[in-house]
C-alpha cells in the first residue's frame, strides 16, 4: 500500500492507510525520504511533512517487528504501564536512561500519566470518556487533553510532543484518534502508537464497543537527518507482516481493576497470562538481560510470538 497527499493551496496532507504499526511507520519513512522538507528546529537538521493522517486498521498489531529497527519492547511496555497508572516517579529511567536529558529537577515535566490519569489533582479523563461515551454513545465530547499550557515553561526541557485524543464510536465500534505536534517516526511513534493504541484498546473492552481504526495525525511527522540512512534501510518482511509477529494477547481489564494489574505488573507480580502479564515478563526479560544473564526460557515462552520475536530482535548481539 503506498503513501498519498492531498493536495489543498499551500499544503500537502501525506494520508497513510496501514493495518499495522510496522506496515505505518514503513510508509512514513518512505513518504518522508521522498518529499520530507529541510528544517531544523532547535538547530536539528530535519526532513518533516506537513501534516499526516496515519490510519491504522488493526490497533491491536501495535508491536514492531522490522529488521533495520531494533525497538525495545521492554521499554515500550514500561512507558505504556507507567502512563496508564498515571505516573511520573523516575523508576521509567531504569528503563531508558536517555530520558534523563529531559529531565528537570528529576521529573519529566512533560510526563503523560498526571495528566491522562489525575488532571487538575482531580480528573482521571479515562473515566471522563467512560461516562460521556456510556451516556451518548454518539458523543463528540469525549476527549482528553495532554497538551496543558499552564503546565508548561519554555524553560522546560520535556514538553508533550501530544495534544490529545478523541473518542468516537460509529456502527458499535470504537475508533481513536491522536492529534500530536509533531512526531519523530524513527524514535517515538514505535513507542507512541503503541501506548496509544493499548488505551484505544482498553477503552473498548470497557465500552463493550469493537475494536474500531486508530488515526493518528501529526502536525510534523518526521525524521532527524543522522537517522535517514537507517530508515532507508528499514524493510518489512513479509514473516513479519502478519497478524501473529505484529499483534499481542488481547488486552482485557476494566477501569475499576486496572491500577491493581499494573501495580501486578510493574512490581512482579503479575501471572504470565494476566492482562499485564506479558508486559511484567517484559520487565523482568529486561532486568535479566541488563545484569548480563540469560533470559528465563519460562518468559520467553510466556510471552506471544510477537512480543517474542521483539524482544529477540532488540536483544540479539
Amino acid at each position: 500500500m503506498e503513501p498519498s497527499s492531498t493536495s489543498v493551496p499551500g499544503i500537502a496532507v501525506l494520508a497513510v492507510n496501514a493495518t499495522s504499526l510496522s506496515e505505518a511507520i514503513i510508509l512514513c519513512f518512505a513518504a518522508i525520504i521522498e518529499r520530507g522538507e529541510s528544517v531544523a528546529p532547535r538547530g536539528f537538521p530535519t526532513r518533516e511533512i506537513r501534516p499526516a493522517v496515519v490510519t491504522i486498521a488493526d490497533p491491536r498489531r501495535r508491536v514492531v517487528c522490522m529488521p533495520g529497527r531494533r525497538v525495545n519492547p521492554c521499554f515500550g511496555a514500561a512507558e505504556t504501564m507507567w502512563i496508564l497508572r498515571g505516573s511520573e516517579a523516575p523508576w521509567i529511567f531504569d528503563y531508558n536512561a536517555a530520558l534523563l536529558k529531559f529531565a528537570d529537577g528529576g521529573i519529566l515535566r512533560g510526563a503523560y500519566g498526571p495528566r491522562l490519569r489525575n488532571w487538575g489533582g482531580a480528573k482521571d479523563q479515562l473515566r471522563w470518556v467512560l461516562r460521556v461515551l456510556k451516556e451518548d454513545s454518539s458523543s463528540r465530547r469525549a476527549v482528553i487533553q495532554i497538551f496543558d499550557p499552564g503546565a508548561v515553561d519554555i524553560a522546560h526541557h520535556d514538553i508533550p510532543c501530544t495534544i490529545g485524543f478523541r473518542f468516537f464510536i460509529r456502527q458499535g465500534r470504537l475508533s481513536m484518534h491522536t492529534l500530536m505536534r509533531a512526531n519523530d517516526v524513527w524514535l517515538g511513534m514505535p513507542y507512541d502508537v503503541f501506548c496509544f493504541t493499548t488505551i484505544h484498546e482498553i477503552m473498548a473492552f470497557n465500552l463493550k464497543c469493537v475494536l474500531g481504526d486508530y488515526v493518528h495525525i501529526v502536525d510534523s511527522i518526521h525524521l532527524y537527518d543522522h537517522d535517514l540512512e537507517r530508515a532507508r534501510g528499514c524493510h518489512l518482511p513479509q514473516e513479519f507482516a502478519s497478524a501473529q509477529h505484529t499483534a499481542h494477547r488481547p488486552l482485557r481489564v476494566s477501569l475499576d481493576d486496572l491500577d491493581e494489574e499494573l501495580d501486578a505488573a510493574t512490581k512482579g507480580g503479575a501471572p504470565p497470562h494476566g492482562a499485564f502479564g506479558e508486559h511484567g515478563a517484559l520487565l523482568k526479560l529486561y532486568g535479566q538481560v541488563k545484569q548480563g544473564l540469560q533470559p528465563d526460557a519460562g518468559l520467553l515462552n510466556s510471552l506471544s510470538p510477537a512480543f517474542r520475536e521483539s524482544f529477540a530482535l532488540w536483544s540479539a548481539p
